[in-house]
C-alpha cells in the first residue's frame, strides 16, 4: 500500500488518491530549510508547542527544528505528529497559498538516472501530480545515479517551460543522439553532478557533451 507523503496542492482534491501515488517533495539541492504546516495545525488546534511535543513523545526543542525545517520532517516524524494534530501525515507539509490541485499528467515513459540511454516518449498512460505547470509530465527513474532524490517505484514530475539552469536544480537533460539522462545541474565549474549514493557515478562537465534541456524535475510522486 503507497504511504502518503508531503503534497503540494488542495486537499479535497489530494486526499483520495486511486493510484497509489502521491507527492513525496520538490527535489531541489537546496533545502536547508523545508516548509511544513506544523505551526500552523498546532494552533489551530490551540496546543502549544509542549503539549504537542508530549503527545508526540518528543521534546519542545526537536519540536522547535521540525517546525522552522532546521531538520526534516521524515514519515516517522509526521507519523507521530499528525495524529495529535488531526489530520493525515502528508497534510503537516502542504504549503500554503499554493493553488494547485491533484490533476493527470501523461507519463512519456523512462529517464536515465546514470549514464545516457535512449529516451522514451510515449504517453500510454496518465498519472497524478500537483506539481508543475499546465504542460508538465512523467517519467520513471530507471538507475541509481539520482536516488537522494528519485526513489525506486516513483516517478518524476518534469516542466519542460522551465528551462533556464539554475544551480542546485534537478533537470532531465537530452544529448544530440536523442539519449537523455536525469542530473542537478552545478555552477561552478558548470556541470551535471548525480545525486547518487553509488560512488560509481561522476560528475559530467559542461562542454563535454552537447545537450538540450528537456525541462527542470519539480517533483517526485512516490509509491512505499
Amino acid at each position: 500500500m503507497a504511504t502518503i507523503l508531503p503534497i503540494v496542492g488542495n486537499l479535497s482534491s489530494a486526499v483520495v488518491c486511486p493510484t497509489g501515488y502521491l507527492p513525496r517533495y520538490s527535489p531541489l539541492a537546496q533545502r536547508c530549510s523545508m516548509s511544513n504546516r506544523i505551526r500552523q495545525l498546532r494552533d489551530h488546534q490551540g496546543l502549544s508547542r509542549k503539549a504537542l511535543a508530549e503527545m508526540a513523545g518528543t521534546t519542545a526543542n526537536q519540536l522547535v527544528k521540525l517546525e522552522n525545517g532546521d531538520r526534516r520532517l521524515s514519515d516517522h516524524w509526521a507519523e507521530r505528529l499528525a495524529g495529535p494534530l488531526g489530520v493525515q501525515p502528508y497534510e503537516l507539509m502542504l504549503p500554503e497559498g499554493v493553488p494547485q490541485a491533484l490533476r493527470m499528467v501523461p507519463m512519456l515513459g523512462s529517464v536515465a538516472c546514470g549514464n545516457w540511454k535512449e529516451a522514451v516518449q510515449v504517453a500510454n498512460r496518465h498519472v497524478p501530480t500537483i506539481f508543475g505547470g499546465r504542460n508538465a509530465f512523467a517519467l520513471e527513474p530507471d538507475g541509481d545515479s539520482m536516488d537522494k532524490l528519485l526513489p525506486q517505484g516513483g516517478y518524476i514530475v518534469v516542466d519542460p517551460d522551465q528551462l533556464a539552469l539554475e544551480s542546485g536544480k534537478a533537470f532531465v537533460v537530452m544529448n544530440g543522439d536523442g539519449e537523455a539522462t536525469a542530473k542537478v545541474y552545478r555552477a561552478d565549474p558548470p556541470r551535471l553532478e548525480p545525486a547518487s549514493n553509488n560512488p560509481a557515478h561522476v560528475a559530467m562537465l559542461i562542454g563535454e557533451t552537447p545537450f538540450t534541456v528537456i525541462g527542470r524535475i519539480v517533483g517526485v510522486m512516490s509509491a512505499v
